[in-house]
């Protein structure tokens, strides 16, 4: 691999990291479901269980989830301290702003910068190739 590649993949890498780090440090905002009578209480207890649990498990250094699995632990999760209109409401929220689908963008456009710079390489090897053939069958 050269170093145009590994940069690349070094640049990919950071920025996921980057993305993952944003999406974990600070909650998403507490939607309150209509009958709520302590909103409040559920935001303090979405905070407390976004940062103990879910950021926990996106930063996990070992076995990080992924986006699809986040969510799904997301789309299960029980909160003490929220009431169940507060947590659908917020975890739909969530959902609809889809902060894992930044990530897959981050990957294409790496994929697609190395696929450039491999393509590239290929084409310009190729050409120096046939020229090198035209030089020598002039040569014999």
């Amino acid at each position: 691999m050269g170093d145009i590649p590994y940069y690349v993949l070094s640049q990919t890498k950071y920025l996921i990291d980057n993305h993952l780090r944003s999406i974990s440090f600070t909650a998403p905002p507490v939607q309150s479901g209509f009958p709520c009578d302590l909103p409040e209480m559920c935001e303090d207890a979405w905070n407390r269980a976004w940062w103990t649990g879910f950021a926990k498990h996106v930063l996990h250094p070992d076995c990080p989830l992924s986006g699809s699995e986040a969510m799904q632990v997301l789309n299960n999760v029980q909160i003490p301290g929220m009431c169940d209109d507060c947590l659908r409401s917020t975890v739909d929220s969530v959902w609809e702003a889809g902060p894992f689908e930044e990530i897959e963008l981050i990957v294409r456009d790496g994929i697609g910068q190395v696929v450039e710079w491999a393509t590239g390489e290929e084409v310009k090897n190729a050409y120096l190739e046939a020229q090198e053939m035209r030089i020598q069958m002039h040569m014999v």
